[in-house]
Order: structure tokens, then C-alpha cells, then sequence
């Protein structure tokens, strides 16, 4: 069987107890797509409260495309950029201020409608991994598998 829906994301993930978001962006000169600082708090849909329990600070990809090459494409410019802002200072982005952890992150998320066996298959290129050797980053993967219930949707 295959996955029937799915998702791709790819982002840079900068994290850490100490981490500010906002000292990063300076330091970088890029504004991420998404940063929390750990204790901030945030509402939920059923009114509780919950605290962050680390600092993070992203840069992550926005197409709805099923490639991962086109995530990849969308996120490498701006890796190219803060590479750029690093000195000798800051040699890479695991010694920036606050960073306890830097990684690249493949999230595949899957819905499967069916029964049996799911597949998901994606590949990065020669000339993509070379382009993300560069950066010396190590690189996680998290797939997720759902069944369908009730008409959930990705």
C-alpha cells in the first residue's frame, strides 16, 4: 500500500535552554519562521496553559510540494546567508549564543486510508547532499504514520 496523503517539511533547527530568539536574528541577520524562548507560554484551544520547556529558533520550508528537493531549495539560501554572518567568532551555528543544539530536520508525516503496509520513499540528490555536507550539520528523520479516523486530515 501507499501513503495516501502526505506531508514533507524541512527546516534548520537551532535550540537551547539559553537560547534568544532575538539575539540570533541580529547575529544572523535573518528573521526565522518560527522561535520560542523557554518559559514563554502559550494558550491552547482548550484554554490550558502550556510553557515552553527550551529556546528554539527555525528556519523551515513553506511549499506544499511533495518533493523534497523543492524544501531543500527553500531552505538552503537562507543556511547560505547565516553562513555568510558567521565570523571567527562563531564558526559555526552550534557556538552561537544560547545554542545547545543545531540540526537539519526531514518531517514526513503520512495519512494512510488503507490497510496494510505503507510505504514512503523520498531521496536527496548527489548535488543536495553535497550542498548540506557544507554546513557540518548532523540531520534528523522523523516519519509519522496515521491511520484515518473521522475524517482527519493533514
Amino acid at each position: 500500500m501507499t501513503i495516501s496523503k502526505y506531508s514533507i517539511s524541512f527546516a534548520l533547527y537551532l535550540r537551547g535552554d539559553e537560547l534568544q530568539p532575538s539575539i540570533l536574528t541580529q547575529i544572523l541577520g535573518v528573521e526565522p519562521t518560527d522561535s520560542q524562548r523557554k518559559g514563554d507560554q502559550e494558550i491552547l484551544s482548550t484554554g490550558r496553559v502550556h510553557v515552553k520547556n527550551i529556546g528554539v529558533w527555525i528556519i523551515a520550508s513553506s511549499t506544499n510540494s511533495s518533493n523534497i528537493s523543492d524544501h531543500i531549495k527553500q531552505v538552503v539560501p537562507f543556511v547560505d546567508q547565516i553562513e555568510r554572518r558567521l565570523n571567527t567568532e562563531y564558526s559555526s551555528l552550534d557556538k552561537l549564543p544560547g545554542v545547545d543544539e543545531a540540526y537539519l530536520d526531514v518531517f514526513v508525516c503520512g495519512l494512510n486510508t488503507n490497510e496494510g503496509v505503507v510505504n514512503c520513499e523520498f531521496e536527496f540528490s548527489k548535488e543536495e547532499i553535497a550542498s548540506l555536507k557544507r554546513f557540518n550539520l548532523p540531520v534528523k528523520f522523523t516519519v509519522g504514520i496515521a491511520r484515518e479516523k473521522g475524517g482527519a486530515s493533514l
